[in-house]
């Protein structure tokens, strides 16, 4: 079609290379110019900009005060926005060593600033920073034994999915099946296999574990009510838990006791000795936390930090929340690595659950403070069914439209969602960003056009507290800007769980071409499919 053609075109021309050698070009021109003239060149480059834009308004009789002010504000957002490009590409993601450990405020606002306090004057900047030094975090080497099993664990987390899951990629990592089944309208399986103390082969003598996958939401499955699980989704209303300040999603909640109920006696067959991981993507992982809580509320701390190895998420949607002020949250948590705000108010270490996301993807920030898909179904007609009658036209407009409305359920679910979708929910556990290299960073963050999913080049472990403002720093996502085709397109495919599954499998396996060759063709098969084509409108 013309749509995707356009986006082959415009993603062929602005490849990361590219990017890197424009910035590079456009910056080593700028201030090469700035340095011969004793770093004046910038500074003499915006006054000729001002004076040019001051004529120009007094000839057309408009505010020459104006005119200059606007000149010289695009001057600076024109070196700034190359200061924070150079940054990226000259000191990536984090520096070897830590320039402050303080978020502070002027962080959280990058898409005007770049984060950038570049002086063109002197062609001085307050400091050469990589994109994340400020916060706490560290990078994770590909050989590191807990980005392993992470790795075996995403893999496992996407074989759920496929309409008969595959011995091979279960046999691969030593998986045995116990058995499978859905519950509720999601799919789980049980299988055993054996580990090591500290996931190291050969650490301690081996242990059996138990792992418990649960798979997300899957359009394609006919076998389950989709309206029904979308629904319940969609049913974020706050519901408190015993007397320990947790509020959770209600609707999850409600799947994740009848999936307890149902997975207990998998947990009892095992012994004293054996270990317990709990395993999903998307609200496969979220829904894996609230089996955490629940077996913590069912059989107490101590039984989960003795028998729970870990929790591991992929792509999932934050369901819990403290009832407490967020700065009596920050105050608790300061100087303590790994702390979790709710793990802590259950007794537990915020190491337990380890959670992954790639950045662009929405799902991830659904019903937290950073949620971009609620204010979207915050504009509905009089009759309270149609949504988006007002405002510019966007991508999602007619697209949710078509989905919601198809729904004998839609009326409910957006009462439900309109209603109790902002709840601001947050991370649980220890969460890490999948990064890819940085000039194809740039080339996301700057023109976001390419779809494809990228092979993981940094894995960034950070803190709970801080994921938010990382991710609005870096990652900017609103409704608006989500609501544009390429932006709404890679969402979708970023989500999927190839871009968890085959893309960590091939990192800690060190296969990044053999990954970019499996995403483009799980991206393919996604695109093609009847489900995204009847979307985003997107035949031929």
């Amino acid at each position: 079609s013309r749509l995707e053609q356009m986006l082959a075109d415009t993603t062929a021309v602005f490849t990361p290379s590219t990017m890197s050698e424009m910035v590079l070009n456009v910056t080593g021109v700028l201030f090469a110019s700035n340095a011969d003239s004793g770093g004046a060149g910038l500074q003499a480059a915006a006054d000729r900009i001002r004076v040019a834009a001051t004529k120009i308004a007094k000839d057309q009789g408009l505010d020459m005060d104006v005119a200059a002010g606007q000149a010289a504000a695009i001057t600076k957002y024109t070196v700034d926005l190359l200061q924070f490009a150079n940054n990226v590409l000259n000191e990536g993601y984090l520096s070897t060593t830590t320039i402050s450990t303080k978020v502070n405020d002027n962080m959280l606002v990058m898409d005007d600033s770049f984060a950038s306090s570049v002086d063109y004057k002197t062609n001085t900047a307050q400091s050469q920073a990589a994109l994340f030094d400020g916060f706490d975090a560290s990078i994770l080497e590909r050989s590191n034994p807990l980005l392993v099993k992470a790795g075996e664990m995403a893999a496992i987390s996407g074989a759920v999915y496929l309409p008969n899951i595959l011995p091979e990629t279960l046999h691969k990592y030593g998986h045995a099946v116990v058995a499978n089944g859905t519950t509720a309208d999601i799919a789980w399986l049980v299988t055993d296999s054996i580990m090591y103390d500290d996931y190291v082969e050969g650490n301690g003598s081996p242990k059996l574990v138990r792992t418990v996958t649960l798979r997300g939401y899957d359009a394609s499955d006919a076998n389950v009510d989709r309206e029904r699980l979308v629904t319940e989704v969609c049913n974020a209303t706050r519901y408190s838990l015993e007397n320990n300040g947790v509020d959770v999603h209600i609707g999850l909640m409600g799947i994740a006791q009848d999936l307890y109920e149902e997975l207990a006696p998998f947990i009892d067959q095992t012994s004293s000795s054996h270990k317990i991981i709990l395993n999903g993507h998307s609200i496969g992982g979220s829904l894996s936390n609230l089996l955490l809580l629940l077996l913590c509320m069912d059989r107490g701390a101590k039984y989960v930090k003795d028998r729970v190895a870990n929790v591991f998420t992929f792509g999932s949607p934050p369901v819990a929340v403290l009832n407490e002020p967020d700065h009596v949250i920050f105050e608790r948590a300061r100087g303590i690595e790994g702390y979790c705000g709710i793990l802590d108010a259950f007794g537990l270490p915020g190491s337990l659950v380890q959670g992954f996301l790639q950045p662009w993807d929405p799902v991830t920030r659904l019903f937290s403070e950073i949620d971009a898909l609620y204010p979207l179904v915050d504009d509905m007609g009089e009759d309270g069914l149609t949504p988006w009658v007002n405002g510019p036209p966007r991508t999602l407009r007619p697209i949710v439209r078509q989905l919601f409305e198809s729904l004998e359920v839609w009326p409910k679910m957006r009462t439900n969602y309109e209603l109790t979708g902002g709840c601001k929910y947050v991370f649980i556990g220890t969460p890490h960003l999948l990064l890819p290299e940085p000039s194809r960073y740039l080339t996301d963050r700057l023109v976001s056009v390419n779809l494809a999913v990228p092979p993981i080049d940094t894995v960034l472990k950070a803190e709970a507290t801080q994921l938010v403002p990382m991710l609005q720093k870096a990652f900017p996502l609103d409704e608006f800007s989500i609501s544009l085709v390429s932006v709404a397109l890679r969402s979708f495919i970023h989500h999927f769980h190839p871009a968890y599954g085959l893309a960590m499998e091939d990192h800690v396996m060190g296969n990044p071409s053999k990954s970019e060759n499996a995403l483009k063709e799980a991206e393919k098969d996604a695109r093609e499919s009847d489900f995204v084509k009847d979307i985003f409108g997107i035949r031929t």
